[in-house]
């Protein structure tokens, strides 16, 4: 994904401080800044982890999702608009100032090419319209926002076989 500040957060020197920070804290499990970090990211859950934060035109982070559940998850908070918060929160605490993004952007070939990774482990599957999960959420102009793919996509979403009702339902 990328993550592109707004014209209020952008400079050289804030992107440099967030990637510097977070490559001295993910470097050290100790950090004293490391219970501030995994409290700002547990959102994610116990089973996505955020292993990299690079800097190339804007900055680019690196998901690492251990299963599909994790997978889904971190799709709908991209969805939802809750990711953005995320990271917002991390850059935050990682400058010392507020930072606001203007996007994070998730590209279709990056989703397609992470989503590739389970279609193996899916034994029982079914084919589902791929839209955004049910939220409405208001981002920082106080403009619902709920980005969404093109409408053509198709996700593989694993049949439910314990009688808890699919995503889909």
């Amino acid at each position: 994904m990328d993550a592109e500040l707004d014209e209020r957060s952008a400079d050289d020197a804030t992107e440099d401080m967030i990637v510097s920070h977070w490559i001295k804290i993910s470097a050290k499990k100790k950090h004293e800044m490391r219970q501030q970090v995994d409290e700002v990211l547990r959102p994610l859950g116990w089973k996505t982890r955020l292993i990299v934060v690079d800097r190339s035109n804007s900055i680019s982070l690196f998901f690492s999702c251990m299963d599909l559940s994790a997978f889904t998850s971190l799709n709908d908070q991209w969805l939802c608009g809750e990711l953005k918060r995320i990271v917002e929160s991390l850059f935050t605490l990682l400058t010392g100032a507020t930072v606001q993004l203007k996007r994070l952007e998730w590209p279709l070939n990056e989703y397609e090419r992470f989503s590739k990774i389970y279609d193996q482990e899916i034994n029982s599957v079914r084919v589902r319209e791929r839209s955004a999960p049910a939220c409405s959420i208001k981002d920082s102009t106080q403009h619902t926002t709920v980005p969404e793919r093109p409408r053509s996509e198709t996700v593989i979403v694993k049949r439910v076989n314990d009688g808890i009702p699919s995503p889909a339902s």
